[in-house]
């Protein structure tokens, strides 16, 4: 719902308002089988898919359907060393669907120069994943390496472009781009300190490249990428428990221009005390998460920084009936009501 400030009083504007309809069934099947032969374990699989969505938008005449029938395999191959290693070889394909928010094409303002426009006819990208890793498990921490070549078709990717240079209106739109390709080199380690200090560190270095159209122009371009993240917990006295984390995203690149590096900090700490837990944590602990981004083209040239208020500091109480912990199932790809938009 979209209103106008006339004369004292908001006054709605059905042009910038609508009502979105949006139904989507997915039936699937899969089976999986493993085995061991000459030391090594192995497990193949299929699923199936297919997906009909629906969406009906009030303002518009149209209706957007979309209908799929997928298949996905999977292979992985894996043998125990010895010496507490392990490596596997493994493929498979996977699907990541766009969420109902990015489906929804009525321009939303995300603040007074910059508007984000969804696309109802957005299709699911396809990733083609190769992956060779190898385990190692010392006394005291483990370590996990991982070489891969991804290759995704219909790749979820942002166009941004200069709707009204007077007006200094940046327009923000989802759109799928014909291919993306990501090879790299990721690492991990666990490592116990002692029996109340553990630190979890990794890293990921890639190549991405990139493309699509933009503009009805062919676009391509390459990047040479990495980012890092750490994990330290502490368990003391008194079943508290203290975490402080962090992540570091270096330059990354889409459709329209970069990204600029961006980092954050956070700390929680938390304590039981019978069937509650009482927990406080600080998000963005510096006010360093600014997202930064620049584009240019042959005619345009552009930059701006979305700063969010921070830090922000949150306080929970939550209470355990039973010990109950709930398991919820992941489906691949299913991320809906999820908000976004940068």
């Amino acid at each position: 719902q979209y209103d106008d400030y006339i004369n004292g009083e908001y006054v709605s504007n059905p042009e910038r308002s609508n009502e979105l309809d949006y139904t989507r069934k997915i039936h699937s099947l899969y089976t999986t089988y493993n085995n061991t032969i000459y030391g090594f374990q192995y497990q193949v699989g299929m699923r199936v898919e297919s997906t009909n969505r629906k969406i009906y938008i009030s303002n518009e005449t149209d209706k957007y359907t979309y209908k799929q029938f997928d298949y996905f395999p999977s292979v992985h191959i894996s043998r125990e060393l010895p010496s507490k290693q392990q490596v596997q070889l493994s493929y498979s394909r996977r699907v990541r669907r766009p969420n109902s928010w990015i489906l929804n094409n009525n321009p939303k303002w995300l603040d007074a120069n910059n508007i984000f426009l969804g696309d109802p006819m957005l299709e699911p990208e396809y990733a083609d994943s190769y992956e060779f890793s190898y385990r190692k498990s010392f006394t005291a921490f483990s370590v996990n390496t991982q070489l891969y070549y991804r290759n995704t078709s219909n790749a979820f990717s942002t166009m941004r472009y200069m709707g009204d240079s007077e007006n200094q209106i940046m327009y923000h739109k989802q759109t799928n781009a014909d291919n993306a390709k990501a090879m790299g080199l990721e690492a991990s380690a666990n490592i116990t300190l002692s029996k109340w200090w553990q630190l979890s560190i990794g890293g990921n270095i890639y190549n991405y490249d990139i493309e699509g159209e933009v503009g009805g122009k062919s676009v391509s371009d390459n990047n040479l990428t990495w980012d890092s993240r750490f994990s330290s917990t502490f368990k003391l006295k008194h079943k508290t428990r203290i975490q402080l984390n962090g992540f570091y995203s270096a330059r990354s690149i889409d459709l329209s221009g970069e990204r600029k590096p961006i980092f954050g900090t956070n700390v929680s700490a938390s304590k039981e005390i019978g069937p509650f837990t009482v927990g406080m944590s600080v998000r963005d602990v510096f006010n360093t998460m600014k997202f930064k981004y620049k584009t240019q083209t042959e005619f345009e040239k552009s930059s701006y920084i979305s700063d969010q208020e921070s830090p922000i500091v949150m306080i929970n109480l939550s209470y355990k009936f039973n010990n109950y912990r709930h398991k919820k199932r992941r489906v691949d790809g299913d991320n809906d009501f999820n908000g976004g938009g940068f």
